[in-house]
């Protein structure tokens, strides 16, 4: 092979690891967290933006004597952004673990935001489900008409996230 032959193959390969690898920085910036809100103005942290979740699979178990609840929350959702992390609103309950796309995800709580961290990012248009296990006993918000304990259980805007993890509707145009 000729030293000019040489020079395009390697031309070529560095061509096509500079395309199809991009550095760790530039991946990393392509990503962004979704807003632990969707801007109501009564309700400014109700709902989370960066998805749209499509459907709630939630299976639990109650006990009336000790007012306990166990439960796994399924959440089929689509990202409308690149998103490096997301919301979901859940009050008061200890969660017990979360997967995004059956691969454990890490999260942390920031008042009734449960803070979802996945092993990788969710590309803007992609589908993608969470897991969300948790148990504890629901409490009543303060101002809501519903008292637990009682044979009712709603899913209004407010008082939902006290015993399923929840992203409230957008806001109409809201992202």
């Amino acid at each position: 092979m000729t030293c000019r032959r040489i020079a395009q193959v390697l031309g070529v390969a560095a061509a096509c690891l500079a395309v199809g690898a991009p550095t760790a920085g530039a991946q990393q910036g392509a990503y962004s967290p979704g807003a632990p809100g969707i801007g109501d103005p009564y309700f400014p942290l109700e709902g989370n933006g960066g998805n749209d979740v499509q459907h709630y699979d939630l299976s639990f178990s109650y006990d009336p004597a000790t007012d306990g609840l166990d439960a796994l929350n399924k959440i089929t959702a689509t990202a409308t952004q690149n998103l490096s992390r997301f919301d979901l609103d859940l009050q008061q309950l200890t969660v017990k673990g979360v997967e995004v796309n059956d691969q454990n995800a890490s999260f942390t709580r920031d008042g009734q935001e449960l803070v979802i961290s996945p092993s990788q990012g969710i590309g803007d248009g992609s589908t993608f489900t969470v897991n969300v296990h948790y148990a504890g006993v629901p409490q009543t918000i303060v101002g809501s008409p519903i008292v637990f304990g009682s044979p009712t259980v709603s899913s209004t805007p407010t008082t939902g996230p006290s015993w399923a993890t929840s992203r409230t509707p957008r806001l109409h145009g809201s992202r």
